[in-house]
C-alpha cells in the first residue's frame, strides 16, 4: 500500500493523546496524610520548581519524592507518595485504536514532557509503549517542549525532511515549534476527532483502510 508522499512518519505525544491524566486524584489521596489542603496541593504538583527539573531529568526519582514529601508534610511513605504521584492515568482508547491502525502503514514515534516514574508506571499498566521508535523522553534528552532542541533531537533518529514528519501533540506551543522546524501538525484539542484527522490528511479512509 502507497503512503501520502509527503508523509514518511509520525511522531505524537503522550499525555492527553494517548493517556489522559488527572491531577486532582493524585492531590484528593496526598491530602488524605497532609495538612495541606487539596486545593493547594494541586497547585504544589502544578508549580513546584522541581518538578520541571525532574521532566529535564537533573534530578532523580528518589530526590523529587523525597523534596515533594517534604514540602508536603507527606506521613505516608515515599513508596506510596511514589504511587500516588503516578495512579492518575487512563487510556484514551479511542486514540489508541486509532494509532494501532496507523501502524500498519506508518512509523510511529513518542515525544513526550515526562518524567522516570511515570513511564515506568506507564510500561507496567499500558501496552502502548511498546508500538513507537523512537521513544523521546524528556527525562532522558534533557530538554521538554516547547524547546526546539527536543524535536531537533527527535529528528536526528530519521532521514527525513521536516515536511516528511507529521506531529500530534494537545498543546498549542508544542504544535506551534514544530511548524516553526517545518514538520505537519495535528493541533488535537478535546473536541478534536483524531480519525477525522487523519482521514483530512488522506492517511485513513473512512472505513480505517490506509491510502
Amino acid at each position: 500500500m502507497l503512503q501520502p508522499a509527503d508523509i514518511r512518519f509520525i511522531f505524537f505525544d503522550l499525555g492527553k493523546v494517548l493517556v489522559d491524566y488527572d491531577w486532582n486524584i493524585a492531590a484528593r489521596h496526598m491530602a488524605q496524610k497532609s495538612p495541606m489542603p487539596e486545593s493547594d496541593i494541586l497547585q504544589h504538583l502544578f508549580h513546584c520548581d522541581y518538578r520541571l527539573l525532574y521532566e529535564k531529568g537533573l534530578i532523580t526519582t528518589v530526590e523529587f519524592i523525597g523534596q515533594l514529601q517534604k514540602d508536603l508534610c507527606y506521613r505516608g511513605s515515599p513508596d506510596e507518595l511514589e504511587t500516588l504521584w503516578c495512579d492518575i492515568f487512563t487510556p484514551m482508547t479511542a486514540n489508541i485504536e486509532t494509532m494501532k491502525r496507523l501502524l500498519r502503514n506508518y512509523p510511529l514515534g513518542l515525544i513526550s514532557n515526562t518524567c522516570a516514574s511515570h513511564i515506568h508506571w506507564i510500561r507496567k499498566h499500558f501496552d502502548i509503549l511498546n508500538n513507537f521508535n523512537p521513544l523521546i523522553y524528556s527525562y532522558e534528552v534533557h530538554a521538554v517542549k516547547p524547546d526546539p532542541e527536543i524535536f531537533i533531537t527527535a529528528s536526528r533518529h530519521l532521514a527525513l525532511r521536516p515536511d516528511e514528519i507529521l506531529f500530534i501533540d494537545d498543546t498549542d506551543c508544542h504544535i506551534a515549534t514544530a511548524r516553526d522546524l517545518g514538520w505537519q501538525t495535528i493541533h488535537l484539542t478535546p473536541a478534536t476527532d483524531l480519525s477525522v484527522r487523519l482521514i483530512e490528511k488522506k492517511l485513513l479512509f473512512r472505513n480505517g483502510f490506509f491510502i
